[in-house]
């Protein structure tokens, strides 16, 4: 019992300190190793690759978001339109193989989300080898980040068999042909809504036609040199913006979280007073076919939402950053994945974060960027 009382207030005193002190400190020197995180890491996994080009910014790179509480990857949702047949086929069938949701079914064991990967990197195909050689070769070793998907929207030709929250079925569809069970039939984009989930690197593909099929690991940082303790205090420090042309590689670890933090939530605060744009068409549509929006909903009232939102979110993540990320490595990547969807970078610089394993370089390129 005294063993337990001591646990206990031990956990209360944690949540104290994470909540409400303005200073802490997370030493290096006993928590700077991965070992923990290379226990957990997903390996072995069976997943459908989306191998397209990466150059535009048509279809986003998603980020990873499997670290975090469900509460905080608000922002690692995101749509996009699919217009290819093979696309459309990969998201059929990697749903295909989800048991849905019905009211048999609705209070016993759940399946894993259906997941896709997103190519990010990979190599460049040998001329000498045959078409389906070179797309299994140069996969090897390619990385992306995984997503769940969310939502799928079909075409005109289509019919999905789910549940409102009202429990009600839910049926979208224009045909009784028997063939509009398929997602991707029908020659109209597919609007899928997808969450990130994790980094991978491919170790093997067991399937090169109709799509691509990896087996991958996840894929972890390693471990930054540098020592030291890690500090900040509610973001008051001030720094000096004269910085030369090579201040970002300077930066010890330490220091590059909490300036990252700053920048965030200097992010934050320009949201909250500044006037939002229109959403285009297509993100109206996605907002309004999940359900987070309707016809009387104004843009302004529903970017001020957004942005009260991002405040909220980022207290938490910062309040609970610990927990999150108890390691050194951990918290570097799990502060750099959040910074660049708080920034609203582009494919670009998402890519190259994606593709970095050096501790310490992802949050440098994203406080540059």
């Amino acid at each position: 019992q005294q063993q337990q009382q001591t646990m206990r207030s031990s956990s209360s005193s944690s949540r104290r300190r994470s909540t409400s002190s303005n200073l802490f400190q997370l030493f290096s020197s006993n928590n700077n190793n991965n070992s923990y995180a290379q226990a957990l890491r997903r390996r072995n996994v069976p997943l459908p690759l989306l191998d397209i080009d990466n150059d535009n910014d048509s279809i986003i790179i998603p980020l990873p978001a499997a670290h975090l509480p469900n509460e905080l990857t608000t922002l690692q949702i995101y749509g996009t339109q699919l217009q290819s047949a093979i696309h459309k086929m990969m998201i059929d069938d990697a749903v295909s193989k989800v048991k849905p949701v019905t009211m048999d079914n609705l209070l016993g064991p759940r399946d894993a989300p259906p997941i896709y990967g997103h190519v990010v990197s990979r190599k460049q195909p040998d001329k000498n080898e045959s078409e389906s050689e070179s797309d299994s070769s140069s996969l090897i070793g390619a990385i992306g980040c995984a997503a769940e998907i969310v939502m799928a929207t079909p075409s005109d030709a289509l019919k999905i068999e789910s549940i409102t929250e009202e429990f009600e079925p839910l049926v979208s569809s224009s045909s009784d042909d028997d063939n509009s069970s398929m997602i991707g039939s029908g020659e109209a984009p597919m609007t899928v809504l997808a969450k990130g989930s994790f980094r991978f690197v491919v170790k093997e593909i067991k399937q090169t036609f109709p799509f691509p099929i990896a087996i991958v690991d996840e894929l972890i940082d390693d471990v930054p040199i540098e020592t030291g303790p890690l500090e900040y205090n509610d973001f008051e420090d001030k720094f000096d913006d004269d910085y030369d042309d090579d201040i970002y590689a300077k930066i010890d670890s330490s220091d590059l979280i909490s300036r990252t933090l700053q920048a965030m939530k200097t992010i934050v605060d320009q949201k909250l007073s500044t006037k939002r744009k229109a959403r285009t068409p297509l993100e109206e549509a996605i907002l309004k076919d999940s359900g987070i929006i309707t016809d009387s909903t104004t843009n302004n009232s529903m970017e001020q939402e957004q942005a009260e939102e991002m405040a909220a979110l980022f207290q938490v993540f910062v309040g609970d950053l610990g927990d999150i990320a108890p390691t050194r490595v951990e918290r570097l990547y799990a502060v750099a994945m959040m910074a660049a969807e708080f920034a609203g970078l582009g494919n670009a610089i998402r890519k190259e974060a994606l593709t970095m394993t050096d501790g310490v370089a992802p949050p440098r390129l994203l406080f540059e960027a």
